[in-house]
């Protein structure tokens, strides 16, 4: 079963100011761990995650959360951003703030009953150095050995709860 079908899809665009509508299918995979299909992603992808969720102080989240295949991805590094969906735009800017939350306004979802927290969105970092760009008093002056970008952020559609 598909939810939500076609028709309360369209009535939940029509009322909501949404870019996108999480649609679900249920699949039975009582056999199969995270971890295996983790791998099963890898071969499909090249960029995928395994999230694991902890509710409050339980010792055991309820999902763990796995996506594959970004329609976007979003860097930067000193003060130059850098956007790929199929083409590559980049640009010299101030602060990345405004790009992502523009990302995130286009790619608003609701929240839908019986489907998880987590239905799409950035995957990434916010690197050490991300500080800069909310305090330019701040002189960052250590060597970047370890090469960080700034912000590193991927925007998934698809995931597998």
């Amino acid at each position: 079963m598909i939810y939500p079908d076609l028709e309360e899809a369209k009535k939940i665009m029509k009322f909501g100011d949404y870019g996108v509508i999480p649609v679900c299918r249920e699949l039975f995979a009582d056999q199969t761990t995270p971890i295996e299909v983790l791998r099963i992603l890898k071969n499909v992808s090249s960029h995928c995650y395994m999230l694991e969720s902890v509710e409050d102080s339980k010792q055991w989240g309820r999902y763990t959360f796995l996506g594959y295949d970004p329609i976007l991805e979003l860097t930067c590094q000193d003060h130059e951003l850098t956007i790929k969906t199929g083409m590559t735009i980049t640009k010299k800017i101030e602060h990345p703030r405004e790009y992502i939350r523009e990302i995130l306004a286009e790619n608003r979802s609701p929240k839908l009953e019986g489907l998880p927290t987590f239905t799409g969105g950035f995957v990434g970092y916010f690197s050490y150095d991300y500080i800069k760009y909310s305090e330019p008093s701040l002189r960052l002056n250590a060597r970047d050995e370890e090469g960080f970008k700034d912000v590193d952020l991927m925007l998934f559609n698809k995931v597998i709860a």
